[in-house]
């Protein structure tokens, strides 16, 4: 996303030079801001036991290691709090937040459906006393279901739209029965093994890179809950995930044959390189102090392979596989390891909500929480710890891994969340991310992309914009820059002109102040039409109101400008407005295009019609100003009517709110 960065900074009513204030007063505001960071790790460690004995550890009690170095001096929390007379404890280390992901390519339609059931279960079980929900899905697209909440409800109802959304569906892992039986049957029916070791390959490169895409998306994801209320649990729901997926298409062929065949010794080579993901997923996880409890969604099966080799393809590949088991094994060994390394606990055997909860629970009863400073490691790399109790009365789990991140490390991280999810706006402040068409050519339409931020309080804000603009799931464009100004208040825009195919597509736009360090992201979609397949169509329409503040665009800076409304914004009415759209008709239409347009509220105005003879071109601009002044406050409706030999063919409108003059 991040492109090339230009800069502006306005000196927009800057005290003259030579200027103080008088002795006595209130003290003189000053840019200067003081900052002081620390580093420190901290450790989750669970502790279980007798009443009384895990609740009672002191420091000496345990031996903590870092890359098998003794740490000495650590400081231990405890949260443990008393059983109540129904034997279930509470915790006073916080409510929690959780995340129900639910990986679709790597689910079996049975699995979705049970892991909907559970989730549906555990959210009743955990979401209280002020915990949060997050529900994300990630399939073709990676989706927020439904952002952080306390209410249930919301959670509940998320999960049946979730259900119902069939955007949200996979049939990769259903499916794989039958790409296993593709290698089977070219065995089983030809001479050449060296067609089934082919198929093998492919499959074995279909999997790594879906697995490699998923893992990424969930490693993003995971820098969302970077600054969530501890204790932060991953409530993940998979059947058919891999830390070396596609090995198991090996299992077909012999040892011989993957000595002296390349194509198999690249598939081993490719499973190999396939568990850095997977790791950067568990890395990403203890950088923040993220607990997974990986489900097994679809319970207990009986693994088999539906399709068997026969005697003839066994004396080709000199070998009798085992293909369901090995890939059961694989995706249980996955979803152990992706528990343990986080601290947290797979469940594989078909568990109930109420055994997930309970064990999730029982995990954060009696939490100790151990800092230390990491002074003399390695940032930015995982570093193996240990925890070890010296009394045979309590029993200690922590994760297995720490990693200590930079600071630019964890920018980055926040960054990548915000970018990967729906809007998130962080300690106040707002961006608007807006699209106002200018043309259309060569079947694509023309805009201006404008990212902006309203004034803070800051003496001297400094903001990083960015925004990506995305179609079929790929990036088209991208823009960033770096904006300031001089004193607080000032809006910041920057605005960037491109170029987009007729459809639908996203602008995902991110925002980082350098000096708080606050991060806020936006999620903008649109669905603009195909010129060439009506008889006549409209783009949307933008709302335009002049502004004082820092534009940016291409290397041209200015002072001022025309600032797009959102449809939450209210007009100032003491300032102009415009309204702006374009008006198109099919290349095969022929003649004379009438506009009308109307406004309607509590004040009512009739445009005079607009003819266009288009000769060539497929579009035209229609832009109406509203004078200062002359709209009273309330709502409005602007509706643009297109006509052809005097029969209306399109039609749009745009509402808006006029707020009352400000002083």
């Amino acid at each position: 996303m991040v492109a090339g960065c230009a800069a502006v900074a306005l000196a927009l009513l800057a005290p003259a030079d030579g200027a103080h204030e008088p002795d006595g007063g209130d003290p003189r505001p000053t840019p200067l801001v003081e900052r002081a960071r620390s580093r420190l790790v901290q450790v989750e460690i669970s502790a279980t036991g007798p009443p009384g004995a895990a609740a009672s550890l002191r420091p000496d009690d345990l031996v903590l290691k870092l890359n098998l170095r003794r740490i000495r001096e650590f400081v231990l929390d405890v949260f443990c709090a008393p059983a109540d007379a129904s034997g279930e404890r509470a915790t006073s280390y916080g409510p929690g937040s959780y995340l129900f992901y639910f990986d679709q390519p790597h689910l079996t339609l049975a699995g979705r459906q049970r892991a909907l059931d559970l989730a549906g279960g555990l959210v009743e079980q955990l979401i209280r006393d002020g915990a949060s929900g997050t529900i994300v899905s990630n399939a073709g697209r990676l989706a927020v279901i439904e952002p952080a909440t306390t209410e249930a409800p919301l959670l509940l109802d998320a999960l049946r739209r979730l259900e119902r959304d069939r955007t949200q569906w996979d049939f990769y892992a259903e499916q794989e029965d039958e790409r296993v039986a593709d290698v089977v049957e070219l065995l089983n029916t030809g001479n050449d093994v060296n067609r089934a070791i082919a198929a093998a390959r492919s499959h074995q490169r279909a999997e790594h890179v879906l697995t490699d895409r998923t893992l990424r998306r969930l490693a993003v994801v995971l820098g969302r809950l970077a600054e969530a209320a501890p204790p932060k649990v991953v409530l993940y729901f998979a059947d058919a995930l891999r830390s070396n997926p596609g090995e198991h298409y090996l299992e077909f062929f012999g040892t011989q044959l993957r000595r002296t065949t390349p194509a198999l010794r690249a598939v081993a080579l490719d499973t190999l390189g396939a568990g850095l993901p997977f790791d950067r997923v568990v890395n990403e996880a203890v950088a923040h102090g993220i607990r997974f409890y990986p489900v097994l969604a679809q319970g207990l099966v009986a693994p088999r392979d539906r399709t068997l080799t026969t005697p003839e393809g066994l004396s080709q590949t000199r070998t009798v596989p085992d293909s369901a088991r090995v890939r059961f094994r694989d995706a249980e060994n996955a979803l152990g390891s992706l528990g343990s390394e986080t601290g947290g606990h797979a469940f594989l055997r078909g568990e109930s909500a109420r055994r997930i909860a309970g064990r999730i629970e029982e995990d954060r009863a009696c939490l100790y929480v151990a800092s230390f400073d990491p002074a003399g490691f390695q940032l930015d790399a995982a570093l193996r710890i240990s925890v070890e109790s010296r009394r045979d009365d309590v029993r200690l789990r922590a994760r297995g891994r720490v990693l200590i991140q930079s600071e630019r490390a964890r920018l980055a991280t926040r960054l990548l969340g915000a970018f990967s999810m729906e809007r998130a706006a962080e300690n106040g402040g707002d961006l608007r991310a807006q699209l106002i068409p200018t043309g259309f050519d060569d079947g694509r339409w023309r805009a201006l992309l404008q990212i902006s931020v309203p004034g803070t309080p800051l003496p001297e804000p400094v903001w990083d914009l960015g925004a990506s603009v995305i179609q079929n799931d790929a990036v088209r464009d991208e823009v960033s820059g770096r904006l300031s100004a001089s004193r607080p208040d000032v809006a910041l825009v920057l605005e960037h002109e491109l170029r987009l195919r007729p459809g639908r597509g996203e602008v995902v736009a991110v925002a980082h102040e350098t000096t708080t360090g606050h991060v806020l992201s936006e999620h903008l979609s649109f669905d603009w039409p195909e010129p060439d397949l009506r008889r006549a169509v409209g783009g949307p329409i933008s709302l335009l109101q002049p502004a004082p503040g820092a534009f940016l665009r291409g290397d041209r800076s200015r002072s001022s400008g025309s600032l797009a409304q959102s449809e939450a914004d209210a007009l100032d009415s003491s300032q102009p407005a415009a309204l702006m759209s374009l008006v198109c008709r099919g290349s095969r239409q022929a003649g004379r295009v009438s506009v009308e347009r109307l406004l309607a509220g509590d004040v009512v105005v009739d445009f005079p019609p607009l003819a266009f003879d288009l000769g060539a071109d497929l579009c035209a601009q229609v832009r109406d100003v509203i004078p200062a002044e002359s709209l009273p406050p309330g709502s409005y409706s602007y509706e643009i009517r297109v006509l052809q030999d005097g029969s209306v063919v399109h039609r749009r409108a745009r509402e808006f709110r006029v707020a009352a003059a400000q002083p």
